[in-house]
């Protein structure tokens, strides 16, 4: 499980560092906000990057950046759906728990392992 985690997290990260956004972020008025043109460029800065290590002719810029844009649209799915997974498990173990703790107990259990989902995770190779 910790290495599916760590190849799913480094594949989240390479195409969200490579491709740019494919649509920018709504400030909630129906426009982008103002990071949306910092985060856009620095997406086309590491993917003229990724371009130049490959050595891309410029016939192949294109498909590459959708390529990678798509991957990175269903890595983030993904990951929601995981994140969904996750949730509805931590419920069901906290319905389980309350059957032998008391709410003070359980509420503590909650608190530390809502603290626990909030850290980085470590490092490739590193294990918590």
């Amino acid at each position: 499980m910790v290495h599916k985690a760590i190849v799913f997290g480094l594949l989240l990260a390479t195409t969200s560092a490579l491709a740019a956004p494919m649509e920018p972020p709504s400030d909630g008025k129906g426009g982008g906000n103002r990071n949306h043109h910092a985060g856009q460029q620095q997406g086309d800065e590491k993917f003229e990057r990724l371009a130049q290590a490959l050595k891309l002719r410029q016939d192949q810029k294109a498909p590459t950046r959708r390529i990678l844009e798509e991957q990175r649209a269903r890595a983030r799915q993904m990951q929601g759906e995981q994140r969904e997974q996750m949730d509805t498990i931590h419920q069901e173990t906290l319905k389980r728990l309350a059957t032998i703790l008391d709410p003070e107990q359980v509420a503590r259990f909650d608190a530390f392992s809502q603290a626990v989902r909030m850290r980085p995770p470590p490092p490739p190779g590193e294990e918590r």
